[in-house]
Formats: C-alpha cells, structure tokens, sequence
C-alpha cells in the first residue's frame, strides 16, 4: 500500500529504510558524503513545504519505500510540472517499487500537473535498468546531468 507519511508516526519507521539507501550507495564514485541524518532532514521537508508530498510504501505493517514528490510551474512555460525524488525501495522488495509511479502520476493529475519528471540517478548500479522501465511504461528521455566533485 502506498500513502502519504504521517509524520508523528512514521519517521522513526523511515530511518531503516534510509540507513538502507545510504549504505547501498554511500561508497559512491561521485565522492558525495552521505548521512541518514541529513537525508531524513531533506525528506521530511517535504512534508512541511505547499504543493510537495512524501509517499511511503507499507507491506506488512513495515516501511519498505519511499517518494518524495514536488509540484511547480514550469520556469519556461505555463505547465505544471510534478516532480519525483528521493525515490528508493528496499532491495528485497525491488520490482513493488514501479507502483510508486502510477502513483506518483495520480498525485500529480490531482494537482492539474501536464507532466510528471522521474529520475534515474546513478548513485547504485540501478541506472540502466530503471531508464529501462521509464522507457516500457511510456516516458521519454528528457534529460542528462554530469557531476564534476571540486578541489
């Protein structure tokens, strides 16, 4: 089942499911830090802020996903544009995660979105695979983003 989090119950539940994603993808090749601290702090200002959303994923009682999910005006244009983020299921539960789509496109309907934004991020070895479903369910490639860490 996917809902919105509730948050006077949910975030101490979300913590495992985000020690999950950073220890899969902490010893990245971009040399990004990452902390489950200040990745909670991230996720759960989507909660507080107007037109965001933050959805979980529940099986037996037990957080095993999340999307966080924003909704703007496009900067060039007059479209509403929604936006997914944050987007991770645990990896024994890998392939319930495509649900977060449909759901992600419903939730965006309902706030008069015209387009719906999905990104596959190369911080684990999922990229390929998940530009490989964007593309099954109908989405097409808009997008490339290279990353350069500074001295």
């Amino acid at each position: 089942m996917i809902r919105p989090f509730r948050k006077d119950e949910d975030i101490e539940r979300l913590f495992p499911v985000i020690k999950t994603w950073v220890e899969e993808c902490g010893s990245n090749e971009f040399g990004i830090d990452m902390e489950v601290t200040d990745y909670i702090n991230e996720v759960y200002k989507l909660i507080h802020l107007d037109d965001c959303d933050l959805l979980v994923m529940e099986v037996d009682g037990r957080i095993i996903g999340l999307m966080g999910i924003t909704c703007y005006k496009s900067p060039i244009g007059r479209q509403k544009i929604a936006n997914a983020h944050y987007w991770y299921t645990l990896p024994e539960h890998r392939g319930k995660g495509i649900s977060f789509v449909f759901e992600a496109r419903k939730w965006a309907r309902e706030r008069e979105c015209t387009h719906l934004i999905l990104n596959a991020s190369n911080m684990n070895n999922l990229h390929d695979k998940v530009c490989q479903i964007y593309q099954r369910i109908g989405m097409s490639r808009f997008e490339t983003a290279f990353i350069e860490k500074l001295d």
